[in-house]
């Protein structure tokens, strides 16, 4: 009762302000005071008679195509994109992003790039000319030269509807910037 009456006036207030810190003020110091600097804690290290069980490795997923679907190789994969999508929509402007020398050389025996991107739609299926118009290019490896990518196969995408022209597609294309554009030079 005495406890109660004390604590119930005025001048209480300020003997519970005061209790109050005195026990709330070392419990708090723990939690991220100022004292925490003087005396961190010590590393967690694991305890010396305990053993850990063995994780086993996971087995190694095959690793993919390429590495690169980079901001740098960007410019080079949308050349590739394009050239692959004008050969599907039967566009011969794709020719352009060809070099010339990779023009003559790849498509010297079909009478060139013009002439070989006009047969394409009679060599393949409807669904091969989609996939074809609908490819995307994931992914470009550096190289084999400094500011050089190689596009493989596996780097392009294909729609779920669109079907994979092999016998249209390189086993892999080198770009490199040519005169301040993109190219498949190889």
């Amino acid at each position: 009762m005495l406890a109660r009456r004390l604590f119930r006036t005025p001048g209480a207030r300020g003997v519970r302000a005061v209790a109050a810190a005195a026990v709330a003020g070392p419990l708090l110091a723990g939690c991220g005071g100022a004292g925490q600097a003087d005396d961190p804690l010590p590393p967690l290290t694991p305890e010396p008679g305990l053993s850990l069980p063995q994780v086993p490795n996971p087995p190694a997923a095959s690793p993919p195509a390429s590495r690169s679907g980079t901001r740098g190789s960007y410019p080079a994969r949308l050349a590739l994109m394009r050239f692959l999508r004008g050969v599907g929509a039967g566009d011969r402007r794709a020719c352009a992003l060809l070099s010339p020398s990779y023009s003559r050389t790849a498509f010297a025996a079909d009478g060139g790039c013009a002439a070989w991107i006009g047969a394409v739609p009679g060599r393949l299926t409807p669904d091969e000319l989609h996939g074809l118009r609908t490819v995307r290019v994931l992914g470009a490896t550096p190289g084999p030269r400094p500011g050089q990518f190689t596009v493989r196969p596996a780097d392009l995408r294909w729609s779920p509807g669109g079907g994979v022209p092999r016998d249209v597609l390189a086993q892999q294309y080198v770009l490199a910037r040519v005169g301040g554009r993109w190219l498949v030079i190889a």
